[in-house]
């Protein structure tokens, strides 16, 4: 007993010590990852049904500097598409990428106000928004913005989020595009019920006559390619919560989002509406469904940001996606995912998108 006592007293006061030694902000450092397995079938109009095996792997951590003030960054697998952090296996065991995927920092100078700065760590932490019909989960926005908060009494709370986006910088002109956008927004809850709303602006600046990397090319164009518009776009959304008594269903959601263009005069409009049901994915058993439809006419909205998954990324599509996640053991889930698009303009062309994905957290 002895032999086992000592060494493990020995190790104890060593860490003990080594920790004491340690700088503050490297003991209030975080880190989180995350693995996923994804097979993978997509058919769609015009090219050959395609079979493929990919991976995703994201590491990040956050670490408070001080009272006021923290850094975070993060790395993940990838091309460095802003809407997708996998990687395709294949090309005969070749080495796969690995990029920053955000660097930023964090300024809270008193509480309910959060200013960020850099690449940050996902558009969700900067916008409330309840589906990806305009903003792909996987983009990690380029700028600075805001956050503010204040509880307006006991059952609600009002929020604002503004941010400043940067989308390119060109060499030959000082005319860089960017976009902004200012959301108010209220939290509601009583009870069992929880409704979250806002009503969004975002605006394109200098986007008229520019073409980007990482379009899927259905916006309008003129013959060298280039956009046609800038977009202006309202977007109202919401969320509503309700808990239940049941076992195995926690919660059920109602959720939806409409975006017009005011800059054109046609195919200026979207929306989704949708429902989700289960519980928090946590262990063995646990299960969330989700069903959506989705509409978003061409120039509804700038086809560099929309959900990458749903037939490319495009806009000028209408159709479902419904997606189902059971827990197998402790932070490990199995999901499947499927959409069914078609285009708004020629319904003759489809895209169906089956995912199966085994995901690890920690």
């Amino acid at each position: 007993m002895k032999k086992v006592l000592f060494p493990v007293l020995i190790l104890f006061f060593s860490c003990q010590l080594f920790s004491q030694s340690l700088p503050l902000w490297i003991k209030n450092t975080k880190f989180k990852g995350d693995f996923r397995l994804r097979e993978e079938y997509k058919d769609e109009t015009g090219k050959i049904e395609r079979y493929r095996t990919r991976i995703r792997f994201r590491l990040g951590f956050i670490t408070k500097v001080n009272n006021t003030l923290k850094f975070g960054a993060g790395f993940a697998t990838g091309s460095g598409d802003p809407r997708s952090t996998n990687i395709t296996l294949g090309d005969s065991d070749s080495k796969k990428d690995f990029n920053l995927d955000y660097a930023f920092a964090e300024y809270v100078p008193f509480s309910g106000l959060t200013v960020w700065g850099g690449k940050y760590k996902g558009i969700k932490n900067i916008l409330f928004r309840p589906t990806d019909l305009l903003w792909d989960s996987d983009i990690t926005p380029e700028g600075f913005g805001f956050l503010y908060s204040k509880d307006l009494s006991e059952n609600s709370r009002f929020f604002f989020n503004s941010s400043y986006m940067i989308l390119a910088e060109f060499k030959e002109s000082g005319a860089d595009p960017f976009v902004y956008f200012v959301q108010p927004g209220i939290v509601f809850q009583r009870g069992a019920l929880k409704i979250k709303a806002a009503f969004s602006f975002f605006n394109t600046v200098h986007c008229k006559g520019s073409s980007f990397d990482y379009s899927s090319h259905s916006n309008s164009v003129d013959s060298e390619g280039k956009l046609l518009y800038d977009y202006s776009v309202l977007n109202p959304s919401f969320e509503v919560s309700w808990k239940t008594n049941f076992r195995s269903i926690e919660y059920l959601r109602v959720f939806g989002e409409y975006a017009v263009n005011s800059n054109v005069d046609d195919e200026d409009t979207g929306y989704i509406l949708g429902f989700r049901f289960g519980k928090k994915i946590e262990k063995n058993g646990d299960f969330e469904l989700t069903y959506s439809y989705r509409y978003l006419e061409k120039d509804a909205w700038l086809d560099i940001f929309p959900d990458s998954d749903s037939f490319g990324g495009k806009t000028d599509l209408k159709g479902s996606e419904v997606e189902i996640k059971v827990g197998i053991a402790k932070n490990v889930y199995l999901s499947i995912d499927y959409y069914d698009m078609k285009r708004i303009l020629d319904e003759d062309k489809t895209c169906k998108l089956i995912q199966f994905d085994l995901n690890f957290k920690f």
